[in-house]
């Protein structure tokens, strides 16, 4: 639980820095905003959403281009996530010959390890932030797809955030 704390920490750390309050998190500029280019890529195996790495000093974020935008925000603020909470495991491969360039990727169907639990929920932070959805949901916005609208997110985002918070 150590590393969720910090996950989500860094996530409203990021967000004072550069969210927009009362509007859904802009995860293009806070890339743009951290020198991360934002490639839109046909990923050849299904099972993957997202990539992150560097190459040369050009920070590089692939994303899924026939995803759903929901999806598509939820994997470029994951894959921030990694650069954020991961950067020096990054940063350290890529200086070594095996491995030129290092890589983080998203994917569905496989059991997440700690890094990638890590990475969702800095997401879930960045997107579906605590205490926006309690404001909201103080206000009387309280069905889940109201909830999703606002903050530009799936359903099943949503609902797996409401969960995590306690409200379902």
């Amino acid at each position: 639980m150590k590393g969720t704390n910090i996950a989500i920490k860094q996530a409203k750390k990021l967000l004072a820095k550069y969210g927009k309050p009362g509007k859904a998190t802009d995860v293009e500029y806070i890339a743009k905003k951290l020198k991360i280019k934002i490639v839109p890529f046909p990923f050849s195996d299904d099972g993957i959403s997202g990539v992150f790495f560097k190459k040369g000093k050009q920070l590089l974020l692939g994303v899924r281009s026939d995803d759903s935008e929901h999806r598509k925000r939820f994997t470029i603020a994951h894959e921030i996530g990694h650069y954020i909470l991961h950067a020096e495991d990054i940063l350290h491969y890529d200086k070594q010959e095996a491995y030129p360039e290092a890589v983080f990727y998203r994917a569905s169907g496989s059991l997440p390890t700690s890094d990638e639990r890590e990475a969702n929920f800095f997401a879930a932070e960045m997107l579906m932030p605590e205490e926006s959805v309690r404001k909201c949901i103080d206000k009387g916005m309280d069905t889940v797809e109201g909830l999703a609208n606002f903050f530009n997110v799936s359903n099943q985002a949503m609902t797996i955030r409401l969960s995590y918070l306690g409200y379902l």
